[in-house]
C-alpha cells in the first residue's frame, strides 16, 4: 500500500471519529432517504450501484459485479467484494447491528455507510442509526457521478431501474 493511500485512509478514519463525536446520533427511516421517484442524491446512485451487486450475489441479475467495480474504482475488487459478501452474510444471519451507524449530512446525503444502506433495503430493515452531521458536504450530483464512474447510458438506466426496485422494496409492508 502506498503512502498516499495510507494517509487517505487515516484521514477518513479520523474524520468519521470526529463526526461521531460532534454529531447527533438518531434513528432514521430508510424510506425517508429514498423519497424521490428519481435518483437525485449522491447516496441514491452509490447505493443503487451496491444494490445491483447484492442482486447479482443472490442470483437476481447477471451484471457480474462490473457496476460494483466501477462504483468502488478499486484495484482489488475481489477482496473488497469478499468483505461486502461477509457483511451480507452477517446481516442475513444476525440482522443489522444497531451499534453500526451510517453518516448523513444535513441535506440527507449518506456519505458513509452506503453498503449497509443497500443491504438494509435488501433485507427490508426500515430504520437504522445514523450520525447526522451538522454541515453540508460537497458531494457530487448524480449527473457528475455518471461521468466519474464512466457509466454508459445503458448502465445508468440499469441503476435507475435498481433505484426503483429499492424504493418499491422499502415501501412494501
Amino acid at each position: 500500500m502506498n503512502l498516499s493511500k495510507i494517509i487517505k485512509q487515516a484521514y477518513g478514519s479520523l474524520a468519521m471519529e470526529v463526526y461521531a463525536l460532534t454529531s447527533k446520533r438518531k434513528e432514521i427511516a430508510l424510506p425517508d432517504l429514498y423519497d424521490t421517484p428519481v435518483m437525485t442524491n449522491y447516496h441514491h446512485i452509490v447505493t443503487a450501484l451496491r444494490y445491483v451487486a447484492i442482486e447479482e450475489h443472490y442470483g437476481k441479475n447477471d451484471f457480474d459485479k462490473a457496476l460494483y467495480a466501477k462504483a468502488n474504482g478499486l484495484h482489488n475488487t475481489q477482496q473488497d467484494f469478499a468483505r461486502f459478501e461477509s457483511l451480507m452474510r452477517s446481516i442475513e444471519t444476525k440482522g443489522y447491528n444497531a451499534r453500526s451507524a451510517v453518516y448523513v449530512d444535513r441535506n440527507g446525503n449518506c456519505f458513509n455507510g452506503t453498503h449497509r444502506l443497500a443491504l438494509c433495503v435488501w433485507f427490508r430493515v426500515k430504520k437504522i442509526p445514523a450520525y447526522m452531521v451538522k454541515r453540508s458536504l460537497n458531494l457530487p450530483p448524480v449527473q457528475d457521478m455518471k461521468l466519474r464512474y464512466g457509466l454508459s447510458d445503458g448502465e445508468y438506466a440499469q441503476l435507475e431501474a435498481a433505484y426503483q426496485r429499492m424504493r418499491e422494496r422499502l415501501q412494501e409492508k
